[in-house]
């Protein structure tokens, strides 16, 4: 059983900074690596997020 996390948070709306962006953090575990890659990625907002990093526990 592979565990992965992931730091996810918006998009900010252009490139000029100081935004206060809203940030998750989610969880998934699949069977490997690529399964629970997957599952995580599923969990992203399809519009207006990105997934920082990939952890593994």
């Amino acid at each position: 059983m592979v565990v992965l996390h992931s730091k996810i948070r918006e998009i900010p709306p252009d490139h000029r900074g100081g935004y206060d962006l809203e940030v998750r953090e989610i969880q998934a575990e699949g069977d490997t690596y690529e399964l629970a890659k997957a599952k995580l990625e599923s969990l992203v907002p399809e519009k207006g997020w990105q997934m920082l990093w990939i952890g593994r526990y």
